[in-house]
């Protein structure tokens, strides 16, 4: 049901003219949560870009025009080891502060090492403000994994990606 729901908003989206302002970042390394608070993640390599602008550490996108925005984050939490369970959770935060309702928790298993979370989230900025994924583990060993397929006819998989885009005023 949520596949469908998101599948909806997906196709309302498109709709709309967004070629105002828009951004997609990526990463295509392995990351560690830092700590038990976490880490920004790094999106070191820009896709697109309008109207945005990426801080200097890669950690983030500075908004340029004000709006209400549709914002998705995509991981592949992993366990970097064999045998290792836990969780990684991860969230949006504005302006270096977390936001309420847009935390994503995924599990990995021994059975289970590498799974696809994706987060999708509407939100109003101002210009200026700095949107964000934070993310955090349960041990060291679990973080975010590039994924580089041993065949030249598969494109590799980011470990992260962050995509933005205005949809209203």
């Amino acid at each position: 049901m949520k596949f469908i729901v998101f599948s909806l908003l997906l196709l309302s989206l498109a709709s709309l003219k967004c070629e105002e302002a828009y951004a997609q970042i990526y990463s295509t390394t392995i990351q560690r949560p830092a700590n038990i608070v976490g880490s920004l993640i790094i999106g070191e390599n820009i896709a697109t870009i309008k109207n945005f602008e990426a801080t200097p550490n890669n950690d983030a996108l500075i908004c340029k025009i004000k709006g209400i925005y549709f914002v998705s984050s995509s991981l592949q939490p992993a366990a970097l080891y064999p045998g290792i369970n836990g969780h990684l959770g991860f969230w949006f935060e504005l302006n270096n502060k977390p936001i309420s309702a847009s935390t994503n928790r995924s599990y990995v298993t021994e059975h289970m090492p590498i799974i696809l979370a994706t987060s999708p989230f509407l939100i109003a900025l101002d210009q200026g403000d700095t949107i964000g994924t934070r993310f955090a583990s349960t041990g060291p060993n679990i973080g975010i994994t590039y994924i580089d397929p041993p065949s030249n006819s598969e494109p590799s998989i980011a470990s992260y990606t962050l995509s933005i885009y205005k949809v209203d005023n």
